[in-house]
């Protein structure tokens, strides 16, 4: 029997059973129960006879329920079938207890259990029922890993829909049930023999009880199955409210329902987690399967269609699983696939490809185990598997964005740092310390302290202030220009830019940035600075005497009537005499040298704070600020004495007058005419005299 099929062995089951005489008093009466492997498999129950008294599993999706027209026609590894007579006549039976399923025949007869068939087919339901629950318990294990931010959401809802265990239930012609598993209990408070007294239409409230008799008379005349939504009385006096989807065969109501009540209380919130469920659920999809030693399908659980496209009739018989492998690496898969087969290994969590019926690639968990007949001969494998496709997928775009963000950061110029400010434990990149010229492994655990030693001690107060506004949300972000002290004791600028995680009250708990070495900047900046300087005083310098030219002569006098307007200022205009003659005798070599040397003497009889310059040609401006009209004049006179003692050997002597005028409020250019009239009086005067 080794290699013959279920239906094979389901067959051949019924033969026995049909031959064996004694069993005619219990009428072959069988049907499926065991409502955890339901649950488990989420299956419903469907009924097939050809005398009216066999009955066997089918899928959920199969809803179109005309293969109970023929014997077992969808007979799988999930069927699974056990005897019971009338319960008066229990005594009378022998009972046999192999593995999850109890198997019960009269005395008198023990055929049935002695058959090698039975034995092999409820071994390997047995090992079907062990196998099936484990890949579910990794499925959420990997659901809940894959899908970390709905950890609570699905749990909350895992709860709920593990509590909400659909009812099962056959009633009679009568509207009298005569079977109900053991939800009953649990959603209705009261054991169901009470329902199995009242009836089943007693437990509809009267709004619904019309309803749910028109069901069953429609049901009973057309035949096809209906669904409908009835509101049941339940033992404490609250409504259950019960979804039902009904099927009549050979004068019995065959139904299942699914309790609702929580819809209609809670209807808003629980659609929101219906929709968050389905999205989950989806991608929990797992599939079970059976191959023979040769790798052939011989069962394939109806759920592959979602996962892989293929109905299961596609693959059982006509396809090796080693076939949805991709074709590049087959060759390496059969040889790997095939030494575990021989050597009849179990694994499970096995991530492998598969390919699509449309061609894509699968990602699937692939957990298996060899099936033994009685003699310990392997037979088949069995095994499941799950889509872990967005898992792989997620985990290797992780894994490209990590290795993605360790290359930007080694590529990167600026120094990247991570701070923890609870823990103060800091990240420092390689870049960082390199900007510094610290090794990789200095600074294995450093701190925020650690940072700020590093500071020029004349910015740390700066800097310091800065991250202090930033944290208490004065400024918008932290960006500070500093100076740091490298490990060889160089000094460079670096700009420092950072932004923080703040938890719901607004407080930073993490800050993170990156710092750019802007020495180079800084340095091109001080001598843009110098080099602007030196052409905004050669702007306003006279290029021979090095004094202030014209322009800036009238920007000082700008300056000063508008920031010091009451002030006691004095203005002096000095005029070379005979100045041409000097130039015409000796040359213009000679009378540049001349006014270079008489800038030198009106320079050292000014302050530092005066303002001096060349007006024009060979006359000059003293500008006396704060000085009143008698120190003014003594400067004047001082600068008078000096020049004409200088030239007094000369065969051309030379000498200087000058106009003096104090300051008044007057507008610039009157102040100016004022002064300059003083010094034309003065030279008409004899020259080499002083007027105010």
């Amino acid at each position: 029997m080794a290699h013959k099929d279920w239906r094979t062995l389901i067959e051949t089951l019924m033969t026995i059973c049909r031959e064996e005489k004694a069993f005619e008093p219990m009428a072959l009466k069988v049907i499926g129960t065991l409502n955890d492997f339901f649950d488990l498999a989420a299956t419903r129950l469907s009924v097939k006879s050809d005398q009216g008294e066999w009955y066997h599993v089918m899928q959920p999706e199969q809803h179109d329920f005309s293969c109970c027209d023929a014997l077992l026609d969808e007979a799988t590894p999930a069927t699974l079938v056990r005897r019971i007579g009338p319960s008066q006549d229990v005594a009378c039976f022998l009972t046999a207890q192999l593995g999850a399923f109890t198997f019960v025949a009269p005395q008198a007869s023990k055929t049935l259990f002695e058959s090698p068939e039975l034995f092999l087919l409820v071994e390997a339901m047995d090992y079907l029922w062990s196998q099936l629950r484990k890949p579910f318990v990794s499925a959420a294990e990997s659901e809940a890993r894959l899908r970390s931010e709905l950890e609570e959401t699905q749990a909350d809802f895992s709860w709920f829909f593990n509590q909400a265990d659909d009812l099962f239930l056959i009633v009679d012609e009568d509207a009298r049930i005569v079977r109900a598993n053991s939800a009953w209990h649990q959603k209705t408070g009261a054991p169901a023999e009470q329902f199995f007294r009242e009836g089943f239409v007693a437990t509809v409230v009267d709004a619904d009880k019309d309803k749910a008799q028109a069901a069953m008379d429609d049901l009973e005349k057309y035949g096809k199955m209906i669904e409908l939504t009835i509101q049941h009385h339940i033992k404490n006096g609250d409504i259950l409210h019960l979804r039902w989807r009904v099927k009549i065969s050979h004068g019995l109501y065959f139904a299942t329902a699914h309790d609702i009540t929580d819809l209609y209380k809670q209807h808003e919130a629980l659609e929101v987690a219906h929709a968050r469920y389905d999205r989950i659920a989806k991608q929990s999809r797992i599939f079970a399967w059976e191959i023979t030693l040769e790798g052939l399908y011989t069962y394939v659980s109806p759920i592959a269609k979602d996962v892989l496209g293929y109905e299961p009739k596609e693959l059982v018989g006509k396809r090796y699983f080693y076939d949805l492998h991709p074709e590049e690496t087959r060759a390496a898969f059969i040889k790997y696939a095939e030494d575990d087969i021989v050597n009849g290994r179990r694994f499970s969590d096995f991530i492998n490809p598969m390919v699509h019926k449309d061609g894509h690639c699968v990602f699937v968990s692939t957990t298996a185990f060899p099936v033994l007949d009685k003699q310990g001969r392997m037979i088949a494998y069995q095994g499941s598997d799950m889509d872990v496709t967005e898992q792989v997928l997620a985990e290797q775009a992780l894994k490209s964005k990590s290795e993605q963000f360790e290359l930007a950061i080694e590529g990167s110029n600026d120094g990247i740092w991570d701070w923890d400010i609870k823990t103060d434990k800091l990240f420092l990149s390689k870049q960082w310390k390199n900007q510094l010229g610290y090794d990789a492994g200095d600074y294995p655990e450093p701190t925020m302290r650690d940072i700020f030693n590093c500071i020029h001690l004349e910015d740390r107060a700066s800097a310091n202030k800065q991250l202090i506004a930033y944290f208490k949300g004065e400024k918008d972000n932290f960006d500070a220009e500093m100076r740091m002290i490298c490990k060889d004791g160089e000094i460079r600028w670096f700009r420092v830019r950072g932004a923080a995680l703040r938890n719901e009250t607004g407080r930073a708990i993490r800050m993170a940035g990156s710092q750019t070495d802007i020495t180079a900047q800084k340095e091109a900046d001080l001598t843009l600075k110098a080099q602007h300087e030196t052409l905004r005083t050669l702007a306003s310098t006279d290029p021979l005497t090095r004094l202030k030219n014209h322009r800036a002569l009238y920007e000082e006098l700008a300056t000063l009537t508008r920031d010091n307007p009451g002030g006691v200022h004095v203005l002096a205009m000095l005029d070379l005499d005979n100045f041409k003659h000097v130039n015409d005798t000796y040359g213009h070599v000679y009378g540049d040298k001349v006014l270079t040397e008489v800038a030198k003497i009106l320079k050292n009889h000014t302050a530092a704070h005066h303002v001096v310059g060349r007006y024009g040609g060979e006359e000059f401006m003293i500008v006396f600020i704060d000085t009143a009209i008698e120190a003014a004049l003594e400067a004047v006179e001082a600068i008078r004495l000096d020049v004409e003692t200088a030239y007094l050997n000369q065969d051309v002597p030379l000498t200087i007058s000058a106009g003096v005028k104090p300051y008044r409020g007057e507008p610039i250019s009157e102040w100016v005419d004022m002064a300059d009239r003083n010094l034309y009086v003065a030279k008409r005067a004899g020259k080499n005299t002083i007027r105010t």
